[in-house]
């Protein structure tokens, strides 16, 4: 019986501790609250993926892509 208990308390805090320290995420905490749009808004590197997808944009609009050192970079970024 006292090995139950003890079993149960250490289950207990462990769940706790681990709900604390997933808690304590500010990415996990914007989601959970609903203040992030989407895991790529918050994930590392979005802001980089952006200006990318931006700066490729920009050039196909001005016509300058295909064969050009831009439009290399571009096909290396996946953009």
């Amino acid at each position: 019986m006292i090995l139950y208990r003890l079993t149960i308390s250490i289950n207990v805090f462990i769940i706790i501790t681990f709900q604390t320290m997933v808690l304590s995420q500010p990415t996990f905490t914007r989601l959970l609250l609903g203040q992030a749009k989407d895991l790529r808004s918050v994930a590392p590197g979005a802001e980089l993926s952006r200006q990318r997808a931006k700066h490729c944009r920009q050039d196909r609009l001005r016509g300058s892509l295909p064969n050009s050192h831009s439009g290399q970079q571009c096909r290396d970024w996946g953009v």
